[in-house]
């Protein structure tokens, strides 16, 4: 778990401390919003992607019951069904690799002896606040930047999928271009 390193941080005044934890909250909504927005992409891009896997698998099972022959645009079919997994296998990746934090901390993790005792009996009340909103600042601040590395690796996996759909248009209008013009 993250650390901070600052020298006498525990001569802070408590309102520093609670500034430092409302932002550090603040934060760590922001990137729990960005990770599900990022999910809620790929969720997006599997609804196109079970289409265009069923349509091209559709459109090959059909034609070849009407006709054993493999013709072009068969053949065109099954070579978008290539890209087409392996963005299905991008996108499973990013579904399968958030990382899921809750908002706020358990009490369980709070109420712990580590804390209170830290503190002897005589400290002022400020200073078992200061421990535990230090303890809260940290552990935000590890949610942040585990969950911040997860969206960066699920932000690339996007990326290749949609550059692997763009290819699987390209391909779809380069074969509909050719069909038109040079097989029919």
């Amino acid at each position: 778990m993250w650390h901070h390193s600052l020298k006498d941080w525990e001569l802070a005044p408590l309102e520093l401390y609670k500034f430092v934890l409302t932002e550090s909250d603040k934060a760590v909504t922001d990137v729990l919003s960005n990770a599900e927005a990022i999910t809620n992409r790929a969720y997006i891009i599997l609804g196109f992607l079970v289409t265009g896997i069923s349509v091209s698998a559709g459109y090959v099972i059909r034609m070849q019951e009407a006709n054993s022959d493999m013709n072009f645009m068969q053949f065109c079919a099954l070579l978008f069904l290539l890209p087409l997994f392996r963005c299905l296998v991008f996108i499973l990746q990013i579904i399968r690799g958030r990382v899921s934090y809750r908002n706020g901390t358990e009490p369980k993790e709070l109420m712990t002896s580590q804390y209170f005792e830290a503190a002897n009996l005589d400290d002022e009340k400020s200073e078992k606040e200061k421990l535990l909103h230090r303890y809260v600042i940290e552990q935000n601040q590890e949610k942040i930047t585990r969950t911040v590395s997860s969206n960066v690796k699920r932000i690339a996996l996007f990326e290749d999928a949609v550059l692997y759909l763009l290819f699987t248009l390209l391909l779809f209008i380069a074969c509909v271009g050719i069909n038109a013009f040079f097989i029919s």
